[in-house]
């Protein structure tokens, strides 16, 4: 019955992939009104999935989410680009291409430039990424199988969380890396975050894509160039919404914690930018700040976790 669901949710995406595409020849305001709902089509088709079955409906919503994104550059770069342009985004298998390609990759003006941003790395290169994400991730086994009933729950998160923070980007800056070994564009998804000297610099770092894909689309024409800190926290704002919406469709409830924790993010980064500590003291202490800054308030992203599935232990 599952399997049943998660296939009508597929063939759905699908769908709503097809559709779009021919609506890409549109005018631009045909081409907005059939991007808004195949968003809003597509983000409503993991509801077939069972509630009680809440990480499952968000595993399926994080692709969709991905693929919307990509469905919107498409929208802008065939405002942006001129017909019969090599690729040309309102070309089907040009676009299917942009939307099957790595994740690492939200632009459409980014992958249409079909060389490396960087010299192909050498096989080597993928160890380090592996060999993190092996080790952190056993030791992510390790930790789960503790049980901290009796112990504090500070000493749970900080382990729990720290490790996760470390898994994720292995894993997803491995998946780039051999993207790049094969001649693919693009650049580390989590760009050394551990070391961000600043909460703004923590949150260039993190996510990339996503960065990129606010520079190209909402940055300046939030007005960025002259008012960067409103800027920033109207892209949080945008985030937060986003964020709370996946786990509201994900759970079936509408918790806040989403909200409450990426503007709390978008105004001490606003606070953050332009921010250089001078010496390397300074760097030391603001990198430790910032980590404790992102671990702290992490506990609100990570209450949303917890109503998807058991990731602390109950006391």
């Amino acid at each position: 019955m599952l399997a049943t669901r998660i296939a009508a949710v597929l063939l759905g995406a699908v769908m709503g992939v097809t559709i779009f595409l021919w609506a890409l020849r549109l005018p631009a305001r045909g081409r907005l009104v059939a991007f808004t709902a195949t968003a809003a089509a597509m983000s409503a088709l993991p509801l077939f999935i069972p509630v009680e079955l809440a990480w499952v409906r968000f595993v399926a919503l994080v692709p969709i989410a991905a693929t919307v994104f990509k469905l919107f550059d498409l929208h802008a770069s065939a405002h942006a680009i001129p017909p019969g342009d090599h690729p040309d985004p309102r070309d089907p298998r040009q676009a299917i291409a942009f939307i099957l390609a790595p994740p690492s990759l939200l632009t459409f003006r980014r992958w249409r430039r079909r060389r490396p941003l960087h010299a192909r790395p050498k096989p080597g290169a993928l160890i380090p990424h592996l060999a993190l994400a092996l080790a952190s991730g056993a030791a992510l086994y390790g930790v789960f199988r503790i049980d901290w009933a009796t112990l504090p729950f500070a000493l749970e998160y900080v382990a729990k969380v720290s490790l996760v923070f470390v898994l994720v980007p292995a894993l997803a800056n491995a998946i780039v890396t051999l993207d790049r070994m094969r001649g693919v564009p693009g650049r580390p998804m989590f760009d050394r975050v551990w070391t961000s000297p600043t909460p703004a610099e923590f949150w260039r770092r993190f996510d990339t894509p996503f960065h990129h894909f606010c520079l190209d689309h909402l940055f300046f024409k939030w007005g960025g160039a002259r008012h960067p800190r409103l800027a920033t926290l109207a892209i949080f704002a945008f985030s937060a919404a986003g964020h709370e919406a996946l786990f509201s469709i994900a759970i079936g409830r509408v918790e806040g914690h989403q909200l409450a924790f990426f503007m709390l993010n978008g105004l001490v980064v606003a606070a953050t930018l332009g921010m250089r500590p001078r010496t390397p003291t300074q760097r030391a202490l603001s990198t430790a700040a910032t980590i404790a800054f992102i671990l702290g308030s992490g506990t609100l992203f990570f209450a949303s976790v917890q109503s998807l599935m058991p990731f602390f232990d109950q006391r």
